[in-house]
């Protein structure tokens, strides 16, 4: 009867239920017997009385297996922990392994390990293992980051936790990452002189600058060939410096040279080469012989005078050019000249400037008097006017002799600044901002020399001319 079939329904073994747990099945039962009665109303069925449904609930409801006592219960153990290896890199695996025992042989619902506080989750090593009395290992394997880590387990059976005290371990190493391999850069080098179509002179001083961006030490070989293919070039290996003497190299030649660095490791790179020519073989050039005729020997103010310069010659070339200077201010570039002097009774500096046609040139100066004989009239004119006043005999020698002496020291004055003029003429003649700038300074003590009254106004007349020309000639 449906009656019986809803009494025995068998009941599977529950935890203990509450009161209001069992007042809510009682309901459930009542509920249940009422709809079978109406139901069954209209059919004549019999059914029981209301108290056997209640009897048999209460059967139902105390078919129930007594609840475990916490105090039933054997807590689990964890044995043999151990850490390998202790000490390691980064690279290496870290195995962690515990012993779980349980006396109620419980399998562990919370198996972990907690390395620097972060959970994981920990395998038995043999999971058909379901012996947890005598003891089920677990294990976890990782790799860790480099410091000092701690670790501790965390493991329950469903009903109690059992936990580990924190442990330390392992100290973990960097990992010593390899040096990383640098590509070698090449060496190179620039050439500095000479370089590119420079006339010099034997021996060659060769000059170039070499660098290394890793900064390594090095060293060269220098090639040095008349062909610029370098097809039978002298070589000079294992130079340690930036520079070399290149000794006999053959005259009137073309060179062309490089240099090859190296760091120890590659050759470098020349990306220019250099050539230069060696100067033939120079003679040194012999300057001009300047001669000179002046007719007549004696000439007077207003009388035509003949300059003649066509004697001069040149050893080892020919006379390109004359330049006269005639003391005056007048000049002439002709070898043969004539001038005429409009001042008498004074002496006048010629001079002649001959170059030759290698630029050479070489002077020839000479004082003329116009109005009497070369020699100044000053001599005589002084002597005869102290000899007239003091009388003859002895009076004229102690005049002369006085004469003598302070015209010579005159004259001697004249003399070392008439040859320190032309001295630095001949030393700077090439020279022409050297030449021009001294002859200056030669002026102002020229004057200086004048206003002490060292030298008299023809002396001072004759210097000055003389610098003027020079001057001219050089322009």
């Amino acid at each position: 009867m449906p009656t019986l079939l809803l009494v025995a329904a068998p009941q599977k073994a529950n935890p203990k239920l509450s009161h209001k747990e069992l007042y809510k099945r009682f309901n459930i039962l009542i509920e249940n017997k009422m709809k079978i009665e109406r139901k069954h109303k209209h059919s004549g069925t019999r059914h029981f009385p209301v108290f056997l449904v209640i009897i048999v609930f209460l059967i139902s409801v105390s078919f129930q297996p007594p609840e475990e006592s916490p105090a039933d219960n054997t807590p689990p153990r964890l044995t043999g922990v151990s850490l390998n290896p202790k000490e390691g890199n980064e690279e290496n695996p870290f195995e962690y392994s515990i012993t779980y025992k349980d006396e109620d042989n419980e399998l562990p619902t919370i198996h972990k390990i907690h390395i620097d506080d972060i959970a994981h989750e920990m395998k038995a090593k043999d999971e058909q293992d379901s012996n947890c009395v005598d003891g089920k290992e677990y294990s976890f394997v990782t790799k860790l980051e480099a410091g000092e880590h701690t670790y501790s387990f965390e493991f329950s059976d469903g009903k109690t936790a059992v936990n580990t005290s924190l442990l330390k371990g392992p100290v973990v190493k960097a990992l010593e990452k390899p040096a990383e391999k640098k590509t070698n850069q090449k060496p190179a080098v620039d050439l500095y002189f000479p370089y590119l179509a420079t006339e010099v002179s034997p021996p060659v001083n060769l000059v170039w600058n070499g660098w290394d961006r890793d900064g390594d030490e090095l060293t060269y070989t220098l090639y040095i060939d008349t062909s610029r293919w370098f097809e039978n070039p002298i070589i000079v290996p294992n130079l340690n410096s930036t520079s070399f003497s290149a000794q006999n190299l053959s005259r009137g030649k073309t060179y062309y040279w490089k240099v090859i660095p190296n760091d120890g490791k590659d050759n470098g790179t020349c990306d220019r080469i250099g050539y230069f020519f060696v100067k033939k073989e120079v003679i040194p050039n012999k300057p001009p012989v300047p001669k000179v005729e002046i007719t007549p020997a004696n000439p007077k103010k207003g009388q035509t005078i003949t300059f003649d310069g066509r004697g001069s010659e040149d050893p080892d070339g020919r006379i390109v050019s004359y330049y006269w200077v005639f003391g005056d201010g007048a000049i002439s570039r002709e070898p043969f000249t004539t001038h005429i002097y409009t001042q008498g009774r004074r002496n006048f500096f010629v001079q002649l400037t001959v170059a030759d046609n290698q630029g050479v040139a070489n002077v020839w100066g000479g004082q003329i008097y116009v109005g009497g004989s070369i020699v100044s009239e000053l001599e005589p004119r002084l002597i005869n006017m102290l000899a007239s006043a003091i009388g003859p005999c002895i009076g004229a020698l102690l005049v002369a002799t006085f004469g003598y002496i302070w015209i010579t020291r005159r004259r001697r004055r004249f003399s070392k600044l008439e040859k320190r003029v032309i001295g630095f003429y001949k030393e700077n003649r090439n020279n022409y901002e050297m030449l021009k700038d001294g002859l200056e300074d030669l002026k102002k003590l020229i004057k200086r020399r004048y206003a002490e009254g060292k030298i008299d106004r023809v002396q001072f007349d004759t210097l000055f001319d003389l610098i003027n020309g020079y001057l001219k000639g050089r322009e």
